[in-house]
């Protein structure tokens, strides 16, 4: 199951929710605010949603829609029990990266073209607007891709015309340090691999592949959008 939890236990839960629901309810009609099963709605809610996010769960409070909890109960079993054996015989799937849920600025971007299956485009478009966003942050449009990342996380100090992009902190910290020289060299390195490859191979992405460098994206997406942007104060302005 994921997440690890315990698919036998779970099993076990379903199927005392299942046995109260099924002996109150459908049998000997009790009134639905007497039922010993409110006691059960967190635990038998969250496996519910971990079996699968699909299945709801019903209003405790009204008896007539307990048929409903009922089938979910019973569809939840045999996801777990399916799980199991899956996991038993062919390993543990492991988490679920939803691309949904990445940087806004590149999934909005790629959305459609994913939807399409379009996987290739998806990445290289992601990437041109990942390309945007940063041109945007700095004013700059006169360079772009890896030039552009060249630049704006270059150790010089910002220029007239040529701001930087620093990790916040104290310029001394290791943190900081450490993240301003990865950067540096992860920024241009994307945008020579992920972006390049992806409008001037050949070759269609796997819907496995393109996933993960629009995952690589969002992940450098979100890094740059934490970095502050270091103009050229207006001393330096007059001294230059």
């Amino acid at each position: 199951m994921k997440g690890g939890v315990n698919a036998v236990w779970a099993t076990d839960k379903l199927d005392e929710f299942i046995s109260r629901v099924d002996h109150h309810v459908t049998k000997s009609g009790s009134d639905s605010s007497k039922l010993p099963v409110l006691d059960m709605e967190y635990v038998v809610t969250r496996i519910l949603r971990a079996a699968d996010q699909q299945l709801t769960n019903c209003p405790w409070d009204n008896r007539d829609y307990f048929r409903t909890a009922l089938d979910n109960a019973a569809r939840a079993k045999g996801i777990l029990r399916d799980r199991q054996e899956a996991d038993e015989n062919l390993g543990p799937l492991g988490p679920t990266l939803y691309i949904s849920s990445m940087h806004h600025v590149m999934w909005d971007a790629a959305a459609q073209l994913w939807k399409d299956g379009h996987h290739t485009q998806a990445v290289q478009r992601a990437a041109i607007f990942l390309n945007a966003h940063v041109q945007a942050r700095v004013s700059r449009t006169d360079v772009s891709d890896a030039d552009l990342m060249n630049q704006v996380f270059s150790k010089d100090p910002a220029k007239k015309g040529r701001p930087r992009l620093r990790w916040p902190g104290p310029a001394d910290d290791r943190t900081v340090i450490s993240m301003n020289e990865g950067l540096r060299r992860l920024a241009p390195g994307v945008f020579m691999t992920v972006r390049n490859s992806a409008t001037h191979g050949t070759d269609e992405l796997t819907q496995q592949e393109a996933g993960e460098q629009l995952a690589v994206l969002s992940m450098l997406a979100g890094w740059i959008d934490a970095c502050e942007v270091d103009s050229a104060n207006e001393a330096d302005l007059v001294s230059t």
